[in-house]
């Protein structure tokens, strides 16, 4: 890991520090790299980060939580497209890419550009964010937890509630906690899966949002999402099986819960909403593509030129 141009350059206008901070670029080859470098940018509250990969990384343990700014890219001498991913070896364990913020005590803020994300996998009671789960705020100020996503591709990440009745799948790939922002430019979520818990004779969970679930709390806060020339194909939501009350499946593609969506010039191709089986009567299916869940769904989203 090498690490170069040290604070010289100038950020401005940052969202998430809301003041001017030094860059730091850092070159990541490897797991161990990336790792050792987001902890360097948590420990380090005066630098933005950029870590500019070189290679393909693939993940065998989990990341470090992001808790300051970071920027991961391409290296300028690579191609956009490199990878990080979860390992498909044998005896990987189960675990989302990246995990912003540490629900209210600790913000984050991580801008991902000309980037693969793929494999990542949460299980186990209700299970949030196959990817990359926004954490939930805690609070209503200026300074939210956010991930930009720029020219970004989301594939094969799942979710599966588990362990006990109710456990829902949220955010095949991302999950927005209440109060955070969560950006996309120009991105694609391919194949991605959220899942209710199966049970045999109690509730079963509900999967909501194959792609992305975004969350409001009691309090009402809510996630502001900006969803920009996004492709949305093949993503899945879907309810878990039970032999009583077979689990509901809402938003193959996305899934909101009253957040403040502004979504434009996106496709949506073969997303689907299934619900569970097992029982008399199946689970509901509502969203193939979308599902909204809001009172004042007029004032809260808008959504102009896609395809469905």
């Amino acid at each position: 890991m090498k690490m170069h141009k040290a604070a010289q350059v100038l950020v401005l206008g940052l969202l998430f520090f809301g003041s001017v901070m030094a860059q730091v670029t850092v070159d990541v080859a490897n797991e161990s790299d990336l790792t050792t470098a987001i902890n360097d940018a948590n420990s380090d509250s005066m630098n933005a980060y950029i870590l500019e990969l070189t290679a393909d990384i693939e993940l065998t343990a989990s990341l470090p939580l992001v808790t300051s700014e970071i920027t991961i890219q391409p290296d300028p001498m690579v191609a956009p497209g490199v990878r990080i991913f979860r390992s498909s070896m044998g005896g990987t364990p189960n675990f989302r890419i990246f995990t912003i913020g540490a629900n209210g005590t600790e913000k984050g803020n991580l801008t991902l550009i000309d980037l693969v994300l793929e494999n990542g996998f949460v299980q186990g009671g209700t299970a949030r964010g196959g990817c990359i789960e926004v954490r939930d705020n805690g609070a209503l100020d200026a300074n939210r937890t956010r991930v930009h996503a720029i020219r970004c591709t989301f594939r094969n990440n799942q979710v599966l509630g588990s362990g006990s009745s109710n456990a829902h799948g949220q955010g095949g790939a991302i999950y927005g906690g209440f109060d955070s922002f969560v950006l996309l430019d120009d991105c694609i979520f391919d194949n991605n899966k959220c899942q209710g818990s199966n049970t045999s004779f109690n509730n079963a969970g509900q999967g909501a949002g194959g792609a992305l679930f975004f969350n409001r709390s009691g309090l009402g806060q809510s996630v502001a999402a900006f969803i920009t020339g996004c492709t949305f194909e093949n993503n899945t939501a879907q309810g878990g099986n039970s032999n009583t009350t077979e689990g509901e499946a809402v938003g193959g593609a996305l899934c909101s819960y009253e957040a403040k969506i502004t979504l434009s010039g996106s496709t949506f191709i073969n997303n689907q909403a299934k619900g569970g089986s097992g029982g008399s009567m199946g689970g509901l299916a509502r969203g193939g593509a979308i599902f909204i869940q809001d009172p004042e769904a007029s004032a809260n989203q808008t959504i102009t030129n896609c395809r469905f």
